[in-house]
């Protein structure tokens, strides 16, 4: 019996169905993972062209039809995302079509059509080779090969053209039956919707598949580790320059994850963005700025993009106002903005079916929590927390590819 997580929900016209594989991925299938999620999401065997396949889409009505992949860390999640009318939207029976088009793309994938591998490869290809002439995609390319020495979060290694060029349609069809092929999927369901009945087409379709319960990953922390800290520069042909500073947590654990979030909110959120005040406003010293944390690693990540005479002056500024956070009493006006700014967010979210059904997906596999959880944390964490933190923070990595144009 195939177990199913059902959420009704009678606000919407729409029914959201997720099938959702969760791995840890070797870092050598990490390509084929990528291609074969874009011929997953254009063909199955039934209907093994895009325009027939998009066709049937209509005919079923299919409102939307996805299959993406994500990760946080070494563990990566699979997602086939099929949206169609709630059952008493439409008086025609397709509920049944709808189901088995899904069932059908996940369980007969069209993978084994060499000349629809060769034409999406090549595509994806053209799309790499458009990425190595963009200076962004270049900087966090060497940034990540410098600073994730054991692969732990560097995708971008494994996205290149040294690799989508050794790959080739036997991998797709290796990566599809280690990781999918007699897996069972978690389903979750959300919408109004006659469960029973959608449990019994996919009960009836999947028996005989011998398929095999998934064994769930709950724990996504890999705390960076300083090996030694990294100061480079490179040089580029192109008129803009790049600066990334990294920082890492000493001695960091789960209990500051929610602290660095609000270091990370307080630098580059829409509520106090004090590195484009400093950096942009003040000083007029960048093109653009922000800060990105990645609390599963303990590292807070801030980029600018300027001008090759801005570098120095720009790592200054950022150095003196990481060090004026010290002085976190002043920024207080700026937390209470942030927290304002949350509470109203969390609001409209209600009314956002897919942050909705997310949220289901996430707490199901302990992937995140949710917004409202996430504000009463926030609002727990005292000035003294915050400044406690500071004082552990560190800098591991100073990278810049600089523009000689």
């Amino acid at each position: 019996m195939q177990e199913i997580k059902y959420k009704e929900n009678k606000n919407f016209h729409t029914t959201l169905i997720n099938f959702v594989y969760q791995f840890k991925c070797n870092k050598e299938d990490i390509m084929a993972l990528t291609l074969y999620c874009i011929l997953a999401s254009k063909t199955n065997k039934e209907y093994n062209d895009e325009i027939s396949f998009a066709k049937e889409k209509l005919n079923r009505y299919i409102i939307s039809y996805s299959v993406k992949n994500q990760s946080i860390n070494d563990i990566y999640f699979i997602n086939f995302s099929l949206l169609i009318p709630s059952d008493n939207v439409i008086k025609e029976d397709y509920l049944e079509k709808s189901i088995l088009f899904l069932l059908d793309s996940v369980f007969k994938p069209n993978i084994e059509d060499e000349n629809l591998f060769i034409k999406e490869k090549r595509i994806y290809t053209e799309y790499l080779l458009n990425a190595y002439k963009n200076i962004e995609f270049i900087a966090e390319k060497n940034l990540l090969d410098l600073l994730d020495q054991d692969c732990i979060f560097n995708k971008l290694k494994y996205r290149d053209i040294e690799n989508i060029n050794t790959l080739n349609i036997k991998d797709i069809i290796n990566f599809y039956n280690k990781y999918i092929k007699n897996i069972k999927p978690i389903i979750f369901i959300n919408g109004n919707i006659n469960n029973n009945k959608v449990e019994k087409i996919i009960n009836d379709y999947t028996k005989d598949l011998n398929l095999k319960e998934q064994k769930l990953i709950n724990k996504y922390n890999n705390f960076y580790k300083i090996q030694k800290s990294i100061y480079k520069t490179d040089k580029s042909k192109f008129y803009q320059s790049i600066i990334y500073l990294i920082y890492n947590i000493k001695n960091y654990k789960e209990e500051d994850f929610y602290k660095l979030y609000l270091i990370n909110l307080l630098l580059s959120s829409s509520s106090s963005d004090l590195l484009l005040e400093n950096l942009r406003k003040k000083n007029n010293l960048v093109y653009s700025c922000g800060a990105s944390a990645m609390l599963k690693n303990g590292l807070l990540f801030i980029k600018v993009i300027t001008n090759k005479d801005n570098v120095k002056l720009a790592k200054l500024v950022i150095t003196e106002l990481i060090n004026d956070l010290n002085n976190i009493e002043k920024y207080e006006k700026n937390i209470n903005n942030i927290i304002n700014k949350l509470e109203l967010n969390i609001e409209r979210e209600l009314d956002n079916f897919y942050i909705l059904c997310s949220n289901e997906i996430n707490s199901y596999f302990k992937a995140d929590i949710t917004r409202t959880e996430e504000l009463k944390i926030l609002k727990n964490i005292k000035l003294e927390d915050l400044k406690e933190l500071i004082s552990r923070i560190n800098l591991v990595c100073d990278y810049s590819l600089e523009g000689e144009l």
